[in-house]
């Protein structure tokens, strides 16, 4: 399998990548491809959708064949109207360039991406701002001290010397606001506000990111997510929220992100924990998220679970039982609690 070889071919020279290093690569293959494909994660978030569309939007101003692997029937994508985003990826399709963004791991790749780059010879790229974990690719960049890949892709379209439309510096604000939660998450860092400068060039791109990053696109939506929400159970002597969700029907979107980026605006509440299971699925689908004050880094949480993500913000699937997953999840927080505990008795 190819993408197996190049994950042992360049797991180490990733590794030493800088960034003016990766970005002059970057440019270079760009600059001699012809057609493009551009794939993210499944259930897509607004930082994997705006650096997606973002891409696709600087790829096309270079006169490139550019087509997008994602799940377009996700609520992430109906926050942007970009009905001229080619989506259609058939067989015929040979790109002779592979960008990947924002995945965190192989196993959470757009469905068909790993069979579909298996019949190819493309030069394969991953841009990434999580940890490194599976990722893949003849080149692979990842600076997970950046919190959002609409960050890093921006200052790689900024090297490049790109005439950025409003229409791609909203999408990459968009990504930025999502991912930090308008930097309630992480701090705003000297390198994030010059770039937010750089992309708000009219004062509307970043209201536009804001109310995207914010917005309901359906009033069911908000009233799922409240009737939802009203399952929240916590833990107390944990500060730990749990939100329990079964048997879901039709597209439920990011619902379960959703609650756990709302809810860990509760002061009482240090970390939370919202598990959903769409019916006919045997597995459950989780988000993570932890409080800047609980020291709790969740991205370790997630990776018992083979998942991925950030020191606050992270997901993961299992089919094991709620109650199992629930177990272990309140072990290993108490774990991090007494190591965290030993080190400051030290």
């Amino acid at each position: 399998m190819k993408c197996a070889k190049l994950l042992m071919k360049t797991e180490k020279e990733s590794l030493k990548l800088t960034e003016n290093k990766a970005f002059r690569l970057i440019t270079e293959k760009i600059k001699k491809s012809k057609k493009v494909l551009l794939i993210g994660h499944r259930s897509p978030d607004l930082d994997c959708v705006g650096s997606l569309v973002s891409f696709f939007y600087v790829l096309k101003s270079r006169e490139k064949d550019v087509r997008v692997l994602s799940d377009f029937k996700h609520s992430a994508w109906t926050n942007f109207n970009n009905p001229e985003i080619s989506r259609k990826v058939s067989r015929e399709f040979n790109p002779d360039l592979v960008i990947m963004v924002d995945y965190s791991n192989r196993d959470v790749l757009e469905l068909g991406a790993l069979k579909f780059l298996e019949k190819q010879n493309a030069f394969i790229i991953t841009i990434d701002h999580h940890k490194k974990h599976s990722q893949l690719g003849d080149l692979i960049y990842i600076d997970d001290s950046i919190h959002s890949c609409c960050e890093i892709l921006s200052r790689l379209f900024f090297s490049m010397k790109v005439d950025l439309t409003e229409k791609t510096r909203t999408a990459l604000l968009t990504g930025m606001l999502h991912d930090t939660g308008i930097f309630a998450y992480y701090p705003l860092t000297l390198k994030s506000m010059r770039t937010i400068i750089r992309l708000n060039k009219t004062g509307e791109e970043f209201q536009k990111a804001s109310l995207l990053s914010r917005s309901w696109n359906r009033v069911d939506d908000f009233v799922r997510f409240s009737k939802y929400a009203t399952l929240m159970k916590i833990d107390r002597s944990l500060g730990f929220g749990l939100v329990v969700i079964n048997n879901l029907v039709g597209d439920t979107g990011s619902l379960t992100s959703s609650i756990s980026n709302q809810s860990i605006f509760i002061r009482e509440i240090k970390s939370i924990l919202v598990l959903k299971k769409i019916k006919g699925q045997r597995f459950f689908r989780a988000s993570i998220r932890s409080s800047e004050e609980s020291g709790i880094d969740v991205s370790k949480i997630a990776a018992f679970f083979n998942g991925g993500g950030h020191k606050k913000a992270a997901g993961f699937q299992s089919s094991m039982s709620s109650v199992k997953i629930i177990a272990k999840v309140k072990e290993l927080i108490w774990e991090q609690i007494k190591n965290s505990k030993g080190k400051i008795q030290k």
